[in-house]
């Protein structure tokens, strides 16, 4: 268990593995292949998430404009966070500190300047990480 952990570098976390029947069938090499099994399923299944430093950036705007939003976050790989629905849309997205600029940037194109943004400071953020 502790090796598939190790073999995708994965920290701060517990992982319990619970057997029901307690005969001797699988033999030392069935049980190991077992409970690695399961905890190899469990990372694939649930994810890996990686804690990053990341910029905010709140974003205000029209229902019309939120519809073609989502493709925006699509094509940046880019999730909402906090969004608000009233007479318009409050939104905050974070990226990387070093992408704020140019996201900023990319937004104001996206909605021919028609958007206001606004910077929401640093905050942690879980980040899901690809497994290959």
């Amino acid at each position: 268990m502790l090796g598939v952990l190790e073999n995708h570098n994965l920290t701060n976390l517990c992982v319990v593995v619970t057997r029901y029947f307690g005969g001797i069938k699988l033999g030392a090499g069935g049980l190991i292949r077992a409970y690695a099994g399961s905890v190899a399923l469990a990372v694939k299944e649930i994810g890996i998430i990686e804690i990053k430093e990341q910029a905010g950036i709140a974003i205000q705007m029209s229902y019309a404009q939120y519809q073609e939003y989502g493709n925006f976050l699509k094509e940046h790989h880019l999730m909402e966070l906090e969004t608000n629905f009233t007479d318009q849309i409050d939104t905050i997205i974070y990226v990387d500190k070093e992408e704020k600029e140019n996201i900023k940037s990319a937004l104001v194109e996206f909605f021919n300047g028609k958007v206001t943004l606004t910077n929401q400071g640093l905050r942690e953020v879980e980040v899901p990480v690809n497994l290959v």
